[in-house]
């Protein structure tokens, strides 16, 4: 009986948790880059993941709109890249504020 009051509190506790914490929309590169002035693609790549907003829920999240890459299909995010202004090709994905897609940091 103690063992299920454990696992109601703690299932309690966690959906409380993640419907107060904020969403991160994210960005992973797919390694395509376009060049911002001429809109053709060009060389390079960028680390990723990159954080392209933050929100109060996942709702709104999830509503941001896309930017489309020159051919329409795919979805950009522009920044300056070796001197260059670029748009880079990504895929998103909306995470709680509390995951971080990097992995840890260091000390």
């Amino acid at each position: 009986m103690k063992t299920l009051l454990v696992a109601l509190l703690l299932l309690v506790g966690t959906g409380t948790a993640s419907a107060e914490c904020a969403w991160v929309l994210w960005g992973f590169p797919n390694g395509k880059l376009y060049d911002q002035m001429t809109r053709k693609p060009t060389t390079g790549s960028i680390p990723g993941p990159f954080i392209i907003g933050a929100y109060q829920t996942r709702t709104e999240c999830m509503a941001q709109p896309a930017r489309r890459a020159p051919d329409g299909g795919e979805l950009v995010q522009g920044f300056s890249y070796s001197g260059a202004d670029v748009l880079v090709a990504y895929t998103g994905e909306c995470l709680p504020d509390t995951l971080d897609p990097r992995g840890a940091k260091g000390k």
